[in-house]
């Protein structure tokens, strides 16, 4: 049986669990807008450089129904100074910065799918970059921001595959091909890895967290337990990853940080509510995620050790997917 070491020192003990999250009917589509309206999408690794608290612009990236419909805000980390990047009628959320910070990748459901956006750093210059019949979402910018890698599902494919294309959404390759459903996309600090999430599904269901390299080659999986794991989130530095794992023995959702190999892992959080999409700040220093703690999903950040969580938002609507701005 594997065991988890918390925190505090204590462990935890890895039981089977059959998420709704996880299955392969018509809920799974369900199940991926809802993780997009919570997940905070994976920190790119190129938002390095020093600057104030957190590094890079001290800035962090979120979505919010604040305003009556789901848009890009941003605040300071300390949850001050929020601003409204976008005014649009259309759904906008999970919003990705690039390493440079010119431009970040937002998802819509515009034409009653899930398609994959750019927008300039202030809001303007909405650009599709992928809009097939098909559902695009759940990407990431390699370092150097010239690729970005993606999920893409549809109704003859509904389990998703990862893909790769060019920052101008040109040259689109597929990374994967397997029946497993394949989404969540985080690119490694030295662009030769990307981590993901990969749900095997039927009477032994298995959620966990795998790796291959940024060509397609070796294939890896960094988690082999029964648990439900999402959002992976390389740390700056490249030696760690955190991500969000369900708890089967309280029924929720918690943040966890683990050796880049798998190894050691530990839970960071721990309190009532779920706490999910972990997002390392630039300089490794802080984490931020979502949690549902005080009743609706607002945004938190944390030390890189789990301490001082502290809430950076507080309304009655949705705040998610908080991402640092470089």
């Amino acid at each position: 049986m594997n065991s988890t070491r918390l925190a505090d020192g204590g462990s935890l003990s890895s039981e089977p669990l059959v998420s709704a999250w996880s299955r392969p009917d018509g809920l799974a589509r369900t199940a991926r807008l809802a993780l997009l309206l919570v997940s905070a999408l994976a920190l790119v690794s190129g938002c390095d450089r020093l600057g104030p608290s957190g590094g890079g612009s001290g800035q962090i990236g979120f979505h919010s129904y604040r305003d009556g419909t789901y848009d890009i805000y941003v605040m300071a980390a300390d949850g001050s100074g929020v601003s409204r990047l976008t005014e649009e009628t259309e759904w906008l959320f999970a919003p990705v910065w690039s390493p440079g910070g010119e431009l970040l990748l937002v998802t819509t459901d515009l034409q009653g799918s899930y398609d994959i956006l750019s927008v300039n750093a202030d809001g303007s210059g909405i650009t599709p970059l992928a809009s097939e019949p098909h559902d695009e979402q759940l990407y990431d910018w390699s370092p150097e921001g010239d690729r970005i890698v993606f999920t893409v599902s549809s109704a003859s494919q509904p389990n998703g595959n990862l893909y790769m294309m060019n920052a101008d959404g040109t040259g689109i390759v597929r990374l994967t091909d397997d029946p497993s459903d394949e989404f969540q996309p985080d690119w490694s600090p030295d662009g030769s890895r990307i981590v993901f999430v990969r749900a095997q599904y039927g009477e032994n269901t298995a959620v966990e967290l795998c790796v291959i390299g940024a060509d397609g080659s070796d294939l890896g999986c960094l988690t082999q337990s029964a648990e439900t794991e999402w959002d992976p989130d390389w740390s700056p530095d490249g030696s760690e990853i955190a991500y969000s794992a369900y708890d089967p023995l309280v029924s929720e959702w918690d943040v966890y940080v683990m050796n880049a190999d798998g190894t050691d892992r530990i839970r960071l959080t721990g309190s009532p509510g779920d706490d999910l999409s972990p997002a390392w700040s630039p300089d490794g220093h802080l984490i931020a995620f979502t949690s549902s703690r005080d009743g609706d999903h607002e945004i938190f950040v944390m030390n890189a050790d789990g301490t001082e969580q502290t809430q950076l938002t507080d309304n009655e609507v949705e705040d998610g997917a908080s991402c640092w701005v470089p």
